[in-house]
């Protein structure tokens, strides 16, 4: 029998700690900051009618809105020479922001995904036999097209995601619980082949503006898709002539927009790019981009429109989850999940609007580890000490394990913005040590340069404080190259004597491979399980965990060996058609995995043990299970999240040795951010709101 209570751990949240509905926009005359230079003009009250955003595909800063007298390697013009007209008419009339950064994966999907849900989830770059249809690979959180919809009674098709491109056809709406199937997709496709993208974004524009003609959008989120296409396969010219060509027409654009109704002074006007390019000062460098580079990462970002600040550059670094928090406080829109700071120099307001508060926390030994969002930064502190780097922009994702000792790891994931002649900015892995009888912490020099923007990684101490470590190191999500991958999945070893060992092994079978669990069985094998799909097929919704069983005696080699693999039915025959958020453990001598399952009607919480063969499925959950939140296991309990039906979150407790009903407690929160369980307490990251626990007793 499970027993809940509830109660407020750390600190209770404050009225500060609550994310503004509009970051000050609602009410009140609001004037330009001293410090933007401009004149001290009313700004507009109210949110805004519209927001257009124009995805420049894979445009770099140098040949877009890059300082003048730069010069391109992809052509060896002047960086002024590329969207002179814009420079000269818009760019004055709004907000530039350098750097825009893309703090994710470099590449167009995950792009699109972090600026529409405000915050970094995987996402893959693969579409499904290019078809438009993409079944259940939509993202587990709610776009802003489904905020526009919930909070404002918008209408169906008032919001739209499309371009010269197909992949982008998930992000129309999500699989959050209570989202309905709305929003459209505008797929511009070349008249004489139909089915295949038209390769020319002045024709993809016009093709916009003929829809925006024909029914009223209030949002947009369109791709120009030929500028990274001819990048990638066109001629020498392609790249550099592609984004030439769209100076005027975007002009043109905005023109039009001012002067029809009900676009004319009442839109905001996005030019962004979802990734850069290689400036690696290589031969063609610039055909390539998808890993952690400066000039991958860094890209233009402007804003113009009612309520944003005129002749405006801001010159700190804002990341594409910051302009979605931006566009969400200019709609008016209140953003639970975002991990964005609103970008307040373009939006006349003095003070900073970022989430405060603790968006994740893991209780471990002694350690208090938190991760605080303070200043518009994430930094990672143990006890109250900040632990994390001085220059780290984003610190976050902390995890942690200790052994029987009373010993502590803790490891997290880092991001520092260098200059634009550095090579890279790249994600690091972090990691620290402390024995039992210390105080202080020692540096575990993690062996991997970079690791994923989803970095994540599972760790297990066994009964000789050995510490493994399971990673993702799969860091593009573009199943169109798994030969050219390094191993996409890694099994590390720690010691004090041997120091790392086993960053040269792993298993690359894998396509995306996400969210590593790890346990040790009675016999001292490894169990790592992992979502991901077949390397090999281009169907996305094919995602299934995989259990890899791992025996690796001292001085040998790894050998790996699968030991499982999820099925695509529950034991009542239901079909599901993707499998995320695996959590393995051992119980009396069985190995269980449990996860969630993805189907038409919602998200399901499924488990199976190796019993004399693996059990079919056992379905513990159907109702509203949150999609982004892994579960976790104690005393063959398993912890998970769901939403209620007043749209709350509850912590639920399902057992796996009897069919009964999940004990459910609603925390009263609008959103939960992370989900951990330590020595029998689960504890439940609430973000702004505070941390609440729930007892297991």
């Amino acid at each position: 029998m499970i027993w809940l209570s509830l109660s407020l751990a750390c600190r209770p949240g404050s009225d500060t700690d609550k994310p503004s509905e509009s970051a000050g926009l609602e009410t009140g005359v609001i004037r330009h900051s001293e410090e933007t230079g401009v004149d001290d003009s009313v700004a507009p009250t109210g949110p805004v009618g519209h927001v257009i955003v124009l995805v420049m595909d894979g445009t770099r800063i140098e040949e877009s809105f890059g300082d003048e007298g730069g010069v391109s390697s992809a052509s060896g013009d002047e960086t002024q020479d590329f969207l002179p007209t814009l420079r000269t008419d818009l760019l004055p009339l709004g907000t530039l922001v350098r750097p825009g950064v893309a703090a994710g994966v470099t590449i167009t999907a995950p792009g699109h995904c972090d600026l529409v849900l405000g915050t970094r989830l995987p996402y893959g770059n693969y579409g499904i036999d290019g078809s438009l249809e993409t079944g259940l690979y939509r993202p587990p959180l709610p776009t802003l097209g489904d905020l526009l919809r919930q909070q404002q009674d918008a209408s169906v098709n008032s919001t739209q995601v499309g371009g010269n491109a197909s992949l982008l056809a998930g992000l129309t709406w999500s699989m959050y619980p209570g989202v309905e199937a709305s929003g459209d997709y505008l797929f511009v496709e070349d008249p004489s082949a139909p089915g295949t993208a038209l390769n020319d974004d002045v024709e993809a524009l016009e093709a916009l503006q003929q829809a925006l003609s024909e029914e009223e959008r209030r949002l947009v989120v369109f791709n120009l898709h030929s500028i990274d296409r001819g990048g990638h396969y066109g001629a020498i010219a392609a790249y550099p002539d592609n984004v030439k060509r769209v100076d005027g027409p975007i002009l043109a654009f905005w023109d039009w927009l001012q002067s029809t109704e009900p676009y004319a002074d009442d839109t905001v006007l996005v030019l962004v790019s979802d990734h850069g390019r290689h400036r690696w000062g290589e031969t063609e460098d610039w055909r390539n981009h998808g890993d952690q580079c400066a000039g991958c990462r860094e890209v233009p970002m402007f804003l113009v429109g009612p309520g944003i600040a005129s002749g405006v550059q801001v010159d700190s670094p804002h990341t594409l989850e910051d302009l979605s928090a931006t566009l969400a406080a200019r709609l008016g829109l209140r953003q639970d999940y975002g991990s964005g700071k609103t970008i307040d120099a373009a939006l006349h307001v003095d003070e900073e609007h970022a989430p405060s508060g603790t968006p994740r926390f893991v209780v471990s030994g002694r350690a208090l580890l938190e991760e605080t969002l303070s200043e518009g930064r994430s930094v990672i502190t143990v006890d109250g000490a900040q632990l994390s780097g001085a220059e780290a922009l984003m610190a976050e994702m902390p995890v942690a394990s200790s052994t029987e000792d009373g010993g502590e790891v803790l490891c997290w994931r880092e991001l520092t913005i260098g200059s634009a002649t550095d090579r890279d900015w790249p994600w690091t892995g972090e990691c620290r040590s402390r024995r039992a009888e210390d105080s202080t912490w020692s540096e575990l020099d993690f062996p991997l340069e970079t690791v994923s923007p989803y970095f994540e990684p599972a760790l297990v101490h066994d009964d000789r404080s050995r510490l493994f470590l399971a990673v993702v190191d799969s860091p593009n999500g573009n199943i169109e190259r798994p030969a050219e991958l390094d191993f996409a999945v890694r099994l590390l070893r720690w010691t004090p004597t041997q120091r790392w060992e086993g960053a040269d092994q792993g298993s690359k079978d894998v396509s995306l491979a996400t969210h590593p669990s790890l346990a040790i069985d009675e016999g001292g094998d490894l169990l790592l399980a992992y979502a991901t799909a077949d390397a090999q097929t281009a169907d996305r919704t094919s995602r299934h965990i995989a259990l890899q069983r791992i025996r690796w005696l001292p001085g040998q080699s790894q050998q790996w060996a699968k030991a499982w693999s999820s099925p695509s039915t529950d034991a009542d025959g239901k079909e599901y058609g993707r499998a995320e958020r695996p959590v393995v453990w051992v119980s009396e001598g069985l190995t269980q995995v449990a996860w969630l399952a993805y189907a038409t009607d919602g998200i399901s919480l499924l488990t199976s043990r190796d019993q004399d063969g693996w059990t079919d499925p056992l379905v513990l959950d159907d109702q509203s299970v949150l999609g982004h939140i892994t579960p976790r296991v104690a005393a063959d309990v398993v912890w998970y999240a769901r939403l209620s039906e007043a749209g709350t979150v509850e912590i639920c407790g399902a057992g796996v040795a009897a069919e009964a009903s999940p004990l459910c407690e609603d925390t009263g929160q609008a959103a939960i951010f992370d989900l951990e369980v330590q020595d029998g307490v689960v504890y439940a990251s609430l973000g702004q709101a505070g941390a609440w626990t729930v007892s297991q007793l």
